[in-house]
């Protein structure tokens, strides 16, 4: 599918580089998910959402605004929200239909 000739090489990144072990806040979730009983065998995957290398290009007040989860989008949704009330409110679009 797509064929084209184009084929583009995707990096992905060894396995064997993030460890649940390098950070602090994963290890804590496996510690209190082992006294349930529990395990999170995809914990892994998350290590790279918690390493300073990704953000070294960031300011650190940007780090504020960074989400885990599905909170990611919530500055944009607020701000998408907060812009169609002030353009309703600027040209009167709600009062109209309305007698």
């Amino acid at each position: 599918m797509g064929g084209g000739g184009h084929h583009f090489k995707i990096n992905i990144p060894d396995y064997k580089k993030y460890k649940v072990e390098d950070v602090p806040e994963l290890v804590k979730l496996q510690k209190d998910l082992a006294k349930r009983g529990l395990k999170d065998p995809w914990a892994r995957n998350h290590v790279w959402k918690f390493q300073n290398e990704l953000l070294k290009d960031y300011p650190k007040w940007q780090h504020l605004f960074r989400m885990p989860g599905p909170m990611r989008g919530i500055w944009v949704g607020l701000g998408l929200t907060f812009t169609i009330i002030a353009v309703d409110q600027m040209t009167g679009a709600h009062f109209r239909g309305h007698h």
